[in-house]
């Protein structure tokens, strides 16, 4: 059974919906025969790697102080810490999140299980450890971290490869429905958008295996 998820790395929603699915998929009876998909999305395809901080750019947009847009994060804050995820909202940064989604499409190709560990390094850099994840040198120690050639992958972050699969993806989301990210499309089943309790991941695998 194939589940895709769309998500970008900068979305702190996806990161605690992965933890809320990972949770459900350990629950689920017949997880090993459970394929996941990343399928990449950009929440700001325009994004500049200028690194400011993401609570600068709040306080500048809506012209207040750093700490104020802090409180508009505290949203995510909290449900992260629910969840056991130590997020960095304060530190996060801006950036565009296009080789970071192609690296990971890049290591899906060759090897799944290595593009699983560089998925989830790249979501625990970033939130947890407020680490650069745009351009290629960010991104050099989670590919090697996961088990992946460093060179090969910077030898493809120099072309366009994968590039393109970047925005197929974003449409396929569109015309499934998808309304933002996270969004998770469970075999044939209709997309869940939003990171949902353990609970409705679960019931959506149930269903998809009936």
């Amino acid at each position: 059974m194939q589940v895709e998820v769309w998500s970008d790395l900068v979305c702190p929603w996806c990161y605690i919906g992965k933890h809320r699915f990972a949770q459900a998929l350990a629950e689920f009876p017949d997880r090993d025969q459970v394929h996941l998909v990343h399928r990449a999305f950009q929440l700001h395809p325009n994004a500049l790697n200028t690194g400011q901080r993401v609570v600068e750019m709040i306080a500048e947009h809506y012209d207040i102080d750093p700490d104020q847009a802090l409180d508009m994060l505290s949203d995510e804050a909290d449900t992260a810490a629910g969840e056991g995820l130590r997020v960095q909202m304060g530190e996060i940064l801006v950036g565009n999140t296009a080789a970071a989604h192609r690296t990971v499409l890049w290591a899906q190709q060759h090897d799944p299980a290595a593009a699983a560990r560089l998925l989830e390094g790249l979501f625990a850099g970033y939130f947890e450890a407020a680490a650069a994840i745009f351009i290629p040198a960010d991104l050099v120690p989670f590919v090697q971290a996961a088990g992946l050639n460093p060179d090969a992958a910077l030898l493809m972050l120099e072309g366009d490869e994968f590039s393109n699969h970047v925005h197929t993806d974003q449409a396929e989301a569109t015309r499934l429905g998808a309304r933002g990210v996270p969004f998770v499309v469970i075999g044939d089943q209709p997309g869940i958008f939003g990171a949902e309790p353990v609970a409705v991941y679960l019931a959506a695998l149930t269903a998809a295996r009936r």
